[in-house]
């Protein structure tokens, strides 16, 4: 089969540059979606920090109030469908 050099012919030309720019644009393509994923990926990172941050503030609110009402009350634990407090002695019996 081997005849020496040849010249391809014009269509065979047209299709291995087609080939070439189909391949171009899948890696294009390809390079566009893993930095679209990095950019989302960060994004989450951004918004999880965020609420954990939100999280550890409300957590510590929520410590902080619970030690402002034990100072008044005292010992217990509070109700909060009817509002009221209830000693450790009273829960006892």
């Amino acid at each position: 089969m081997a005849k020496g050099k040849q010249k391809l012919t014009k269509e065979e030309l047209e299709t291995i540059d087609s080939i070439r720019n189909e391949a171009s644009q899948i890696f294009f393509d390809l390079g566009r979606i893993a930095i679209r994923r990095r950019n989302v990926l960060n994004q989450i990172e951004d918004d999880e920090e965020k609420l954990e941050n939100q999280h550890d503030d409300l957590v510590k609110k929520e410590n902080d109030f619970y030690q402002t009402l034990q100072e008044k009350y005292g010992d217990g634990s509070i109700e909060p469908s009817t509002g009221e407090f209830i000693p450790s002695s009273t829960e006892e019996k």
